[in-house]
């Protein structure tokens, strides 16, 4: 019972596509005659140059900014150009540092990028 229902809802659904695709069609009175048709140069810029150019468009807007950015630190390769920065740091870091005894830091057990808490 249930296999038949599926069955006519399939069919049912089907059947309004077909019908409701093809209104169109039947509606069409026999007088009107279609237009000229395209060249095949303007088919094939439509069909063939519009999606080339939306591709290369696209590309461009992904690689152009990473292509015309200038060159990354290499180290070894290229000399650092900045000036170092102290993030989160004391507003005038040279002070901070001047204050600071040289042997402070020597007893420090664990931490720091090796993660060893």
């Amino acid at each position: 019972m249930r296999y038949l229902h599926r069955l006519g809802i399939v069919l049912g659904t089907t059947a309004a596509v077909v019908t409701t695709a093809a209104a169109p069609a039947l509606a069409a009175k026999e007088s009107i005659k279609p237009g000229p048709g395209i060249n095949t140069w303007l088919a094939i810029l439509v069909f063939v140059g519009v999606p080339l150019a939306l591709y290369f468009v696209l590309a461009a807007l992904i690689w152009g900014p990473g292509i015309a950015r200038r060159p990354r630190y290499r180290p070894g390769v290229r000399e650092w150009e900045h000036e170092p920065v102290w993030v989160g740091g004391p507003d005038d870091p040279e002070a901070a540092l001047a204050r600071t005894p040289p042997d402070a830091g020597a007893n420090v057990r664990g931490g720091g990028a090796g993660a060893g808490w």
